[in-house]
């Protein structure tokens, strides 16, 4: 019996050393099942006293058991404390291994708080990391935990250039894709996208090396997933999470597959795809046992968002509130800071504003201790929103522009909790104001945005299409010419012209065909009718600028600015001045007016191909319109006094019109109220000669009568 146990003993210790040996190569290749086979088949007893052994199983099981792990791995940082003398690498080891399995588990980071001081421990008694290895996994995961922990740390900026620092040195192409994972995720929850994509390619060509284990594969995938989301890329999104269920599932590693669908949750709402967030949501609901407190935790923010954009406040409101109890239990400000931004928007569509109110106190404060911009630029769109939406806009507009200048700064282009008719509104008001203009424009034409009343007043809105036709005909689409523009016998450019002659909004099609097909069968005209409007389509690019629906047609006005359109509202406003006895004209409004019609008034409709019959009706009422906003503008102008800008008015009215002779007679007035005799007396000799050339008729008696009394 005795020489039976020396032999088990002897076994059990050339055992013990050749998995001390090889443990680290096995895990390096890939081979944990292997290494955990081993070590399972030790005596129990033996497996516990060696914290070597437990490290080594703990490692093992990071990406299938990390709840397991992370008891394992502190187990054997406990027996490697009571050590004489002291194991440093086994105590960083063991410390690492803690702290890897509580970022896999992602369930409870309040555990971390310890390991944080445990190294603040280490570091003070052995300064000196016994490896370059070990090194590397403390200093990232440090810093990836005060990321998440605890983000107002006054070290984080240091531990981050520590792990920038230490990852360049390393070799092991698996450790050194752990680490640039962690920092890459780091770098993206505080809105350092384009260093968090340099990382990420760089973890592409680390993939590519044979050496690198499933793991490695899957979490590139996951990251990869994790990046489009908050950049708001749905299409690169998905693709990334299905190609990283396809590796997991070709590997056998599941630890991200949840993990990687409510990535694509987010990424499928983020440009309104609610059809694919729908398809995942259901799969993540009917499994939620497989899924981390983490992942449930996005699991119910993201159904939360895709309530609102159901306009569905109060399941949103419910789900979120569990998202944040949940963010809570997780230990992660970061989510919990989200959880009631998104919050605040909830409880202001049900109307609660009070509460609202106490929600974005409370957050203004924590804010400004997280080191976080793009917390900080969700914070403050938010905060904008609220104030503008109920009656602060001197605060709102401050918030508002600083958060915008906080966006163009750092580039970005979206946020989690993405409500388009919100940042349609925002940027509306930010394009009044004059806020931050240029990257309000590429915040509307990157995500597509469109308020809910178009913008045509709105100075600077990157329209989609502008259609000019008066005095000339073109089309831009983005502020670039359209290459159809010119195409002046295009039947397609006809119908299009056509409609804008009719109104441009609810046309009747009848009544285009009988424009554009007025001497053939109604059902031949029909059939052209729908094959020009889809070449017309076609041609545009965009089947979203017209509308066709219950035999009507128009232009949609949310995508496409016309001239005509906006020339008739600047005409109405002035017309509503005109007629109004409670609403009182001043200057600067009467001088934007007059601003913005002579700009828009660059000619008769369609200029020298405005003479076909269905145009010509458009041109006459065109005329007319200016004629009678420019007469009441400056007869404005000269009720206080301003004949000089009266007179400029008439003149750049006649520069529109020639033919105009109620114009030449006002211009005459206003000359001869300024002293100016001669000046009266050349414009009604230029009234004559172009009356004389043109119509080949005489001015009219009204303004022969004006001259007489000029000239005596």
């Amino acid at each position: 019996t005795s020489s039976l146990a020396h032999a088990t003993t002897t076994v059990a210790g050339r055992q013990r050393a050749i998995i001390r040996q090889q443990a680290a190569d096995l895990v390096d290749q890939g081979r944990a099942e292997t290494l955990e086979q081993w070590l399972e088949s030790m005596p129990p007893d033996r497996l516990s006293d060696d914290p070597w052994l437990l490290y080594w199983l703990g490692i093992c099981r990071l990406s299938t058991a990390p709840r397991e792990s992370r008891r394992l791995c502190a187990r054997a940082f406990d027996r490697f404390s009571e050590s004489r003398p002291a194991d440093v690498a086994g105590l960083y080891s063991a410390c690492a291994g803690v702290m890897e399995a509580i970022l896999y588990d992602l369930d409870d980071l309040t555990q971390a708080d310890r390991w944080l001081e445990e190294v603040a421990k280490l570091q003070e008694a052995y300064p000196e990391f016994p490896t370059e290895k070990i090194e590397a996994r403390i200093t990232c995961n440090t810093f990836m935990i005060l990321v998440l922990r605890q983000p107002s740390h006054p070290d984080i900026e240091s531990w981050g250039e520590r792990t920038a620092l230490v990852a360049q040195r390393q070799t092991d192409p698996n450790l050194r894709l752990l680490m640039d994972q962690e920092t890459a995720v780091a770098l993206m929850w505080t809105g350092q996208f384009p260093q968090a994509v340099q990382l990420i390619d760089r973890m592409r060509l680390l993939a590519q090396s044979p050496q690198v284990s499933p793991l490695g594969l899957t979490t590139l995938r996951y990251v990869e997933s994790m990046y489009y989301m908050l950049v708001g890329d749905r299409d690169a999104c998905l693709e990334a999470v299905y190609d990283g269920l396809d590796v997991a599932a070709r590997s056998g590693v599941h630890i991200w597959n949840n993990g990687m669908r409510v990535h694509g949750v987010g990424g499928a709402l983020a440009e309104g795809d609610l059809e694919s967030a729908h398809t995942l949501l259901q799969q993540l609901e009917a499994d939620p046992g497989h899924s981390r407190r983490y992942e449930l935790c996005l699991l119910n923010y993201f159904a939360a968002w895709y309530a609102m954009l159901e306009r569905d406040a109060v399941t949103a409101f419910h789900r979120l509130k569990t998202s944040e109890r949940l963010a809570k239990e997780i230990g992660v400000p970061t989510f919990e800071f989200i959880c009631r931004l998104a919050l605040v928007q909830v409880l202001l569509e049900c109307g609660d504003r009070s509460k609202a109110v106490r929600y974005m106190r409370g957050l203004r404060s924590g804010v400004s201790s997280i080191k976080n911009r793009f917390l900080e630029f969700l914070g403050m769109m938010t905060y904008a929103n609220a104030a503008l939406e109920h009656g602060r806009p001197k605060t709102g507009l401050k918030a508002l522009g600083y958060a915008m200048g906080l966006g163009r700064e750092k580039g970005f282009t979206h946020s989690l909790w993405w409500q388009p008719a919100v940042m349609a509104r925002l940027c509306v008001r930010a394009l009044q104001e004059g806020i931050e203009t240029e990257y309000a424009r590429s915040l509307i034409r990157q995500r597509d945005l469109v308020p809910d009343e178009p913008p045509l007043n709105i100075e600077g809105w990157p329209w989609a299409f502008r259609i000019y036709t008066l005095g000339q005909f073109q089309v831009l689409r983005n502020d670039v010419p359209h290459a159809a523009s010119g195409k002046s016998q295009s039947r397609p450019l006809e119908l299009l012209q056509a409609l804008v002659a009719y109104g441009g909004r609810d046309v009747g099609v009848e009544k285009i065909t009988d424009a554009l097909w007025p001497r053939i069968d109604s059902d031949y005209a029909h059939k052209s009718f729908t094959t020009t409007l889809h070449r017309l389509r076609k041609t545009l690019g965009e089947d979203r600028a017209l509308i066709l629906k219950d035999g009507r047609l128009g232009l949609d006005e949310r995508f496409v600015w016309f001239d005509t359109s906006a020339l008739e509202q600047a005409c109405a406003e002035v017309d509503r001045y005109a007629r109004s006895d409670d609403e009182t004209l001043d200057e600067r409004t009467a001088r934007a007016l007059a601003e913005r019609i002579m700009d828009l008034y660059q000619g008769p409709f369609l200029g020298d191909r405005g003479e076909r019959p269905w145009a010509l009706g458009a041109r006459e009422q065109l005329r007319a319109r200016l004629l009678r906003a420019v007469a009441a503008l400056g007869n404005y102008f000269e009720q206080i006094g301003k004949w000089r800008r009266a007179a400029d008015l008439y003149e750049r009215g006649l520069e529109s019109d020639p033919l105009a002779e109620s114009l030449y007679r006002r211009l005459m007035q206003c000359h001869q109220r300024q002293g100016r005799t001669a000046e009266a007396i050349e414009t009604f000799n230029r009234c004559r000669r172009v009356l004389k050339a043109e119509l080949d008729v005489e001015p009219s008696e009204e303004t022969r009568d004006l001259y007489a009394r000029l000239t005596a």
